[in-house]
């Protein structure tokens, strides 16, 4: 089991530099992130996530609830987490991160995209991993020109 905060999956934001900027250096607020159970989890439109540090996840729900920031930062949810909404499961937690993941092989990004990912790695000193349909998660690291070396 592993939370997953995906980038671009929970509200909107501007481009991955700055997603990633954003959610690496804002420490006072929850985040709401998808606890996935082995695969890939069910967001299938996020590509690049933010694995949550162990012990940094406060509260999970069995679903979807909605949530909407409130008071100090803190996540309130809007709905239960029944019927439809039972696609993902949902966790608030702190915005503590253990690495970037990726939900794909390195190869099918474009340069440019593993360029900003292999930077924002490095300034904040986390690994990169990629998250396998299977849900096993690999170790990566990014070189020069977009390569990926294991």
């Amino acid at each position: 089991m592993a939370a997953i905060r995906w980038i671009g999956a929970f509200g909107h934001s501007s481009d991955l530099a700055s997603s990633l900027e954003w959610e690496l250096t804002q420490r006072d607020r929850e985040v709401a992130a998808e606890i996935v159970h082995g695969g890939q989890g069910t967001i299938t439109h996020a590509r690049i996530g933010l694995l949550v540090a162990k012990g940094a996840v406060i509260r999970s729900f069995p679903g979807d609830v909605w949530s909407v920031p409130g008071e100090g930062g803190r996540l309130s949810p809007t709905r239960q987490a029944t019927g439809w909404h039972k696609r993902h499961t949902e966790a608030f937690c702190r915005p503590e991160y253990a690495a970037i993941v990726l939900k794909d092989n390195p190869a099918r990004f474009k340069p440019s995209v593993l360029k900003t990912v292999k930077d924002a790695a490095e300034k904040h000193g986390i690994p990169v991993l990629m998250l396998a349909r299977n849900g096993k998660r690999t170790r990566i690291s990014l070189q020069g020109g977009g390569q990926a070396m294991k």
